[in-house]
């Protein structure tokens, strides 16, 4: 009985890993899409091309003068519209969410290493955070195949 318990236990703990990175990027998204530009002229602008948000991006005083945050959010936001954030490519978006991730990744691993996470805890948590970066990247691709690109 053990045996099968423990064959059972990998498939559940790749659903489980599947979840939560699911859950914890779908939690990332809502915060994203729900905070507000706090600039009114930014927050109103809308651009519906790709070339046309990295123009407006490089020359429009209305972000080039926001906050750094509203400009993050501008660039975020603007995936409902166009296909993904317009001032990174593919690779850029990858590189920036692995990178987040692979440093989850060490201090979860090095607090399982030294006794602060339990093992069944951090089999299922290192797993999520391998599959952060798959999920959003799938998340973005989506978007882009809704916008036929």
């Amino acid at each position: 009985m053990a045996d099968l318990l423990s064959f059972a236990r990998v498939p559940c703990e790749i659903v489980a890993a599947i979840y939560t990175a699911d859950l914890f990027s779908g939690l990332g998204h809502l915060v994203g899409d729900m905070a507000t530009i706090v600039s009114k002229p930014l927050r109103e602008h809308v651009e519906t091309t790709m070339p046309a948000v990295k123009e407006f991006m490089e020359t429009d005083p209305k972000f080039i003068e926001a906050s750094a945050m509203d400009k993050m959010l501008f660039n975020f936001q603007i995936h409902h519209i166009v296909p993904h954030p317009a001032s990174k490519s593919d690779a850029e978006l990858f590189i920036e969410t692995a990178t987040g991730a692979g440093l989850a990744f060490l201090v979860s691993a090095a607090a399982t290493w030294y006794g602060y996470l339990p093992m069944w805890f951090a089999r299922v948590w290192l797993l999520a955070i391998m599959f952060v970066t798959l999920v959003q990247n799938v998340h973005i691709s989506a978007h882009k195949r809704n916008h036929g690109c």
